[in-house]
């Protein structure tokens, strides 16, 4: 199971002056525990990248990750 969330980056990345990023945490069981990949997906400057959602496509099989932008 895949959890993906919006946060503000650890204090120890290089960038973390930027704004949110968008992280992703993986358990075996919907009800966790869950283990964060220990980076970031992405990250951007202010308040960019908010309420990830993964999309499965299902005529393409393709995994996409969908997310909103307060600014950009």
């Amino acid at each position: 199971y895949y959890m993906y969330y919006s946060a503000k980056p650890d204090a120890a990345l290089a960038d973390s002056t930027q704004g949110l990023c968008l992280a992703v945490a993986s358990a075996a069981a919907p009800r966790g525990p869950f283990t964060d990949m220990g980076e970031p997906l992405l990250w951007g400057e202010s308040f960019i990248n908010i309420e990830p959602m993964a999309f499965d496509d299902p005529v393409t099989g393709r995994r996409l990750l969908y997310w909103g932008s307060g600014f950009g």
